[in-house]
């Protein structure tokens, strides 16, 4: 679905989990959200899967490692990531997210995850950071809650 202008929402129906490939949905101008049935499970396993989908809005959960430009140049507000996730080099660079929630062991691998321009709000590890590479959190303003 690579530049597909008019595409506004995919639903993901009827199946326990969803490996999203390389550019899977990069460019899609109109993007709105992307839902699931509950207990889907969202593996993004490309390069640049959301990248410069500037409307996206709403994504269900991420279970499994966020490859390098995920959600670069992204209007994704919030996500929630599950399982053994791993940020990688750009993940959410130049994006609007505000909050990120983490429910398990997160890896952060990359550079730059958060540059130049994005304000977290709350940023909520429930586990334990694995480990933190070269300006992994870097944000040109203090997050407000770090918990």
């Amino acid at each position: 679905f690579d530049n597909c202008n008019n595409l506004r929402i995919v639903t993901i129906q009827g199946t326990p989990s969803v490996h999203i490939r390389d550019y899977a949905f990069c460019r899609c101008q109109s993007l709105e959200k992307v839902q699931a049935n509950d207990g889907c499970r969202l593996h993004l396993d490309g390069f640049g899967v959301f990248k410069a989908c500037k409307v996206l809005q709403e994504i269900p959960a991420i279970h499994a490692a966020t490859p390098d430009y995920s959600f670069m140049d992204c209007g994704l507000k919030s996500v929630r990531i599950t399982g053994k996730a791993t940020l990688k080099t750009l993940g959410f660079f130049v994006c609007s997210i505000s909050e990120i929630y983490v429910e398990e062991l997160l890896s952060i691998s990359g550079n730059f995850n958060f540059l130049p321009d994005m304000t977290i709000i709350t940023a909520t590890l429930t586990d334990a950071v694995e480990y933190l590479f070269h300006s992994g959190f870097s944000v040109k303003h203090e997050p407000n809650i770090f918990t």
